[in-house]
């Protein structure tokens, strides 16, 4: 059975305090790998079922950029992105 994002979150206690925040509905994206992004220069880079981590480091000075990243990130069909929220982005932009 393919590790997805859905089993991943109660079943690795590394991610117990994660909140999902948007992309309910393809949380069943198969991971294929996983891959630590933290430049929109980096995105023609990331494959279907990559599932990137990001402190958004770069969008602390371009917080504007935030939703186009995403999007584009999501037009790859991602198995998800996961940001660390607290040092670098108090929160993430979604609607």
């Amino acid at each position: 059975m393919p590790l997805t994002v859905a089993r991943a979150l109660p079943d690795l206690p590394v991610l117990s305090k994660a909140r999902v925040v948007s992309g309910t509905g393809v949380l069943d994206r198969t991971i294929r790998w996983t891959h630590i992004i933290d430049h929109p220069d980096e995105v023609p880079w990331v494959q279907e079922g990559h599932l990137l981590r990001s402190t958004a480091f770069s969008l602390m000075l371009h917080p504007e950029e935030q939703a186009g990243l995403i999007h584009s990130q999501n037009d790859k069909h991602l198995a998800g992105m996961m940001v660390n929220i607290g040092r670098t982005m108090l929160e993430i932009l979604h609607g």
